[in-house]
């Protein structure tokens, strides 16, 4: 999926863990012909990520937004770098 995303330039959707079995459902349902609810799960997803994008490049701290476990790879790695 982020594949295909990222080839028609959106950014990466990360399906977070709270929307697992919504994903896994609308991903069932995408199988067979309903594609509406796949497509709203990733479209809300893509302006998640977009917020994110336009929060840090606005110089905000994001970090609290991204899920886990992301979320402390991503502290573990600035940390690292600013030491």
């Amino acid at each position: 999926m982020n594949l295909l995303l990222m080839q028609r330039g959106f950014p990466l959707v990360v399906i977070l863990k709270n929307d697992r079995k919504k994903y896994y459902r609308a991903l069932d349902r995408a199988d067979r012909g309903d594609e509406e609810p796949l497509v709203k799960l990733i479209a809300q997803g893509v302006e998640r990520s977009l917020n994110l994008y336009l929060k840090a490049c606005r110089g905000h701290s994001v970090l609290a937004e991204v899920p886990e476990p992301l979320n402390s790879q991503w502290q573990a790695r600035w940390t690292q770098g600013r030491a």
